[in-house]
């Protein structure tokens, strides 16, 4: 009898267990349904924006994203060839850019990759008119200088990625960007730091050294 009431409880028990767990299932499906429901609706109301030849160009949830990358492009496409004012990511990745031009003073890009390119320098004004730019990658390059105030119009920007460039000296202060929190100057060549070198990025809460002989 003791047994038989044992195994009962032990049933009662299992039953239990797994009336849990197709409830949690049942309640994860809902929530799983009611995600790609609202997806699409949003996506169905998103505008078409344009989208120049040589790119992939989506929506990634409400923001459009224009990938450029891997295209053999030597200049990033204007307004004219189909870039978007309102691209939120644009991903020039592994082309063949050797310089930059200005930025329209309109386009509301946040994040911008130029990573793996050949670019040799940053001047003054190449991202002067981004004033939405969050997230700037220049990885990767052959770039040995960047102006100190390349930066000091970009009151938003947040991470710089420079890793990999060979970078040359500095006497003062490296950039002006009182906002950033991430600088990563990871193998870059460098062998020496100023006093003066984080003067002007006081904010910086991470910063990456690493593989430089310092």
């Amino acid at each position: 009898a003791v047994d038989l009431i044992t195994r009962t409880m032990g049933e009662s028990k299992a039953e239990d267990v797994m009336k849990t767990q197709l409830q949690n299932m049942t309640r994860m499906w809902r929530v799983l349904w009611a995600v790609c429901v609202v997806s699409a609706l949003v996506s169905a109301d998103l505008p078409d924006q344009d989208c120049p030849d040589d790119c992939d160009c989506h929506y990634f949830r409400i923001n459009w994203v224009t990938d450029c990358s891997e295209s053999n492009l030597s200049s990033i496409p204007t307004v004219e060839e189909g870039l978007s004012l309102n691209v939120y990511v644009l991903n020039m990745n592994a082309n063949n850019m050797e310089e930059l031009e200005p930025f329209p003073a309109d386009l509301k890009v946040r994040s911008l990759q130029l990573a793996e390119n050949m670019l040799s320098m940053v001047d003054k004004d190449h991202f002067s008119s981004l004033m939405y730019l969050i997230d700037l990658d220049l990885s990767s390059n052959n770039i040995g200088s960047i102006h100190p105030e390349a930066f000091i119009n970009n009151y938003g920007l947040i991470t710089l990625e420079v890793q990999k460039n060979p970078l040359e000296p500095v006497d003062g202060p490296f950039i002006i960007s009182r906002n950033l929190h991430y600088l990563d100057l990871s193998y870059c060549l460098l062998t020496h730091l100023n006093p003066q070198f984080f003067q002007n990025t006081t904010a910086i809460t991470r910063l990456d050294l690493s593989g430089n002989p310092l």
